[in-house]
């Protein structure tokens, strides 16, 4: 991200590597810093920002292998759309030459059931044709989801209502005998 803020830059990019340097060490977290501390008191004369950028992506960053159980173990969908957790997956199997059919196993699993039903119907189905279906079926299901609970508290709401009197009647047989 910072590479592309250096091209951006007005009126001409960024390509000292003592500015980017700076630039950097001025934007860093607490925590990123802590662990390149030493990089930063002492940044050497050559290539301070290569060096920097290269300490914090090593220190910081997730090994590959720490990459790769994350991507296998899958993650909660949540309040994202699914074609948001697809480019997750994607980018985080961009580096481990991971093959389209696996990709695409491994997002359809985070999927909601009635979802996975649906797109198991779709051939040929690719892994970006599945997360554009995937969004537009849950643009729609949520919907129909709210307009059955609605339905079925107000349903329940009618049945305590209608309960109520059959309680007093018990309530009253009750007490009188």
């Amino acid at each position: 991200m910072l590479e592309s803020t250096f091209e951006l830059a007005i009126p001409k990019p960024i390509t000292d590597e003592r500015t980017k340097y700076n630039y950097c060490v001025a934007h860093l977290s607490p925590d990123a810093a802590m662990a390149v501390r030493d990089v930063i008191l002492s940044p050497g004369s050559t290539n301070p920002y290569s060096k920097l950028k290269e300490e914090v992506i090593a220190r910081c960053g997730e090994s590959k292998s720490q990459e790769i159980r994350r991507l296998l173990a899958g993650e909660q969908l949540g309040d994202r759309k699914p074609s948001e957790l697809f480019c997750v997956k994607q980018r985080r199997s961009e580096s481990h030459n991971v093959a389209d059919s696996l990709l695409l196993e491994l997002f359809l699993q985070q999927l909601p059931p009635n979802v996975q039903s649906i797109l198991a119907s779709i051939q040929p189905l690719t892994a970006q044709k599945a997360s554009e279906v995937a969004d537009r079926i849950l643009e729609v299901t949520p919907a129909q989801l709210s307009a059955v609970s609605k339905y079925s508290s107000a349903n329940s709401d009618n049945c305590s209502e209608s309960a109520r009197p059959y309680g007093a009647v018990v309530s009253v047989t009750t007490h009188s005998t």
